[in-house]
Order: structure tokens, then sequence, then C-alpha cells
């Protein structure tokens, strides 16, 4: 009965990382990646981190896209718009050295890595919400930070809810 209750214990206490129907949007996680949920006035918030330093910061609400070139034109190094599970995506990188508003934030922030460097993906919601977003973002570090970015954000589909 104590070996059933501790195996009972330990699924449940894994399953926020390990089933994508308990995540946000169904993100699958990759290995070694953690959900952590954030309090915040006018969206919810969340952050996928991991332990080497990867921190992407989430959050769906009014206020269109974070990605919008036309909201943050000339900070990109490259922009790009494309549809994924029924959503128009924006995808846009703030290049290695630029300086911006995201530099000032304390998630943004990573010990010896120079301003900039910033990857940003915004999911437009449409109906019934026409200017709701998802926007996740991050300070990468190299490319394989911004191909896991990609692997678990691009899973994300709007229609299985959040919180």
């Amino acid at each position: 009965m104590r070996r059933r209750l501790t195996a009972v214990l330990l699924v449940v206490a894994t399953c926020h990382t390990c089933r994508p129907e308990e995540t946000p949007g169904g993100i699958r996680l990759l290995d070694g990646y953690k959900i952590r949920r954030h309090s915040s006035v006018d969206v919810d918030a969340w952050s996928i981190e991991n332990d080497r330093g990867l921190r992407i910061n989430c959050s769906i609400g009014p206020g269109g896209p974070e990605a919008d070139p036309k909201k943050r034109a000339g900070e990109y190094s490259w922009h790009k718009q494309q549809t994924v599970n029924g959503h128009s995506v924006i995808i846009a990188m703030i290049p290695r050295g630029k300086k911006t508003d995201y530099d000032k934030l304390a998630e943004y922030k990573r010990k010896g890595s120079p301003p900039g460097n910033i990857l940003i993906i915004s999911f437009l919601l449409g109906e019934p919400k026409p200017d709701s977003s998802l926007d996740c973002s991050a300070k990468v570090a190299d490319s394989e930070e911004i191909a896991d970015m990609l692997l678990m954000i691009l899973t994300a589909d709007p229609s299985k809810g959040f919180f």
C-alpha cells in the first residue's frame, strides 16, 4: 500500500511537466524544462525555464502582438509571419548588441550577456478578441536555445485554452 501511494504521489507531482494537456495552450515541453505561473493584472503570465539559464516569458491578453514589426520598427534584424495551428504567428529577432526596453527588465538579464539577442514569438488570436495575442520572448544565448524555444512555443494551440 505504501509503495502504491508513493508511486501515485510521484506521478501527481510530475504531471505538470509531462502532460501537454496541462500546459498553457497544450505547449509540449522539451526534457529539462518546467513551467512557472506568474501573477499579473490584465494578462495570464508564465515562464518556461531550464537549469541552464533560458527563461521564456509568456503572456496572453489584450494589447496586440509583441512581435508586431509596426510597433517596434527598426528593432528587429529579421521577422517572419506564418500560419500555425490556424493562427497567424509572427517571429522576430532583436539582434545581439541592440539595446531595447527588454534589457531593462530583470527577467531578460543573463550574466555576461550583451544587450539584445531576444527572440519573440506572437500568436495573433483574432476573434473574439481581435487585439489579443499570445506573446513569448526570451534572451537567447545560442542557436540551441533558439531551436528549443521554437520547438516548444510553436506547439501551442490557443484553442486548447490557457490557465
